[in-house]
């Protein structure tokens, strides 16, 4: 062909070698696209650069979690829906970003934002592990965070505008003399984005594996 391409350029013949993984969801204000490096997906490692674009499918209008010349990866990712609804109708996610110091620490800044108006939120820096984020009426939305191994807050708050409504701190059992942190000597898996690991926190841990 004159133009330099050839029918093997597109198509089935390529599915193979396409590096990006996409997955089309249905929003309030119409459907999104999330876009990201198909090997971040099972990905147990931090590198420069892990991130996702949203591509609002209205307007062609597309974002990213992080910036280009932002130093953090985004090292989880979870996609926040209305319980009940049918198709699945999907509020906003939540995103953990660490620098490499952050990533060597098991630390985490937690990002969150509603959809399909894209306007990120940090709803908090350097925590150990979030869990649960959940819809609990209108834009509010609840979620825990653990801001070290010992102490957890349930946190509320605006997905919308991203002010918190109400903190309040968990009462947890008193930790055994003899625990080992699990960040003395740091998994192997460390920071897997899957979504379907869903032990309680602290063990869930950005997706740990044990």
């Amino acid at each position: 062909m004159g133009d330099g391409t050839s029918s093997e350029s597109f198509g089935s013949a390529a599915a193979p070698a396409i590096p990006m993984s996409g997955q089309e969801i249905r929003t309030p204000g119409g459907d999104l696209v999330i876009y990201y490096l198909a090997e971040d997906a099972g990905s147990y490692e931090w590198d420069k650069g892990q991130n996702i674009s949203i591509v609002n499918l209205s307007n062609g209008n597309s974002y990213k979690v992080l910036a280009d010349d932002d130093p953090r990866a985004v090292i989880n990712w979870e996609l926040i829906s209305k319980d009940g609804e049918n198709p699945i109708v999907y509020v906003g996610y939540v995103a953990w970003a660490a620098t490499k110091e952050q990533y060597d620490q098991g630390r985490a800044d937690l990002l969150v934002s509603a959809f399909p108006n894209v306007k990120q939120h940090t709803l908090g820096k350097n925590v150990k592990y979030a869990y649960l984020p959940k819809v609990m009426g209108g834009d509010s939305m609840a979620v825990i965070i653990w801001p070290e191994e010992d102490e957890a807050n349930f946190v509320s708050f605006n997905l919308e505008t991203g002010v918190i409504i109400e903190k309040k701190k968990i009462d947890l059992p008193k930790l055994k003399e003899n625990f080992l942190s699990m960040n003395s000597g740091l998994p192997k898996t460390k920071f897997a984005r899957l979504g379907h690991i869903r032990n309680s926190a602290p063990f869930n841990a950005f997706g740990f594996l044990e």
